[in-house]
């Protein structure tokens, strides 16, 4: 993954926790599942701002190599394309996207 697709994920996912107390009703239901399934299940999980920071470009990358797999893949399709011109691409993955000068 690129250094700089790496800073934007991790401020994005950063900004999301300093807001997540933003909007008052979603507050009971996530303290509720810390008290069903109790503070470490994976279903009551609410990551700390230091464990996302924690993060480094290449667990990211490692992670999405282990888990972007063609055989857990769903391809779906709008608009009007011809198949024959769609079987010539060569495949993208999501590191292409993440670091493609479209996205910079």
């Amino acid at each position: 993954m690129c250094h700089a697709s790496h800073n934007l994920l991790l401020s994005q996912v950063l900004n999301l926790i300093v807001h997540r107390n933003d909007n008052a009703a979603i507050i009971p239901g996530r303290e509720l599942r810390k008290l069903v399934y109790g503070r470490d299940s994976v279903f009551a999980r609410s990551p700390s701002a230091a464990q996302i920071a924690a993060v480094t470009a290449e667990d990211v990358a490692d992670f999405l190599h282990a888990w972007e797999r063609p055989d857990g893949a769903v391809f779906g399709m709008a608009g009007v394309q011809l198949l024959s011109h769609l079987r010539h691409q060569s495949p993208v993955s999501v590191l292409d996207i993440l670091c493609s000068s479209k996205l910079h």
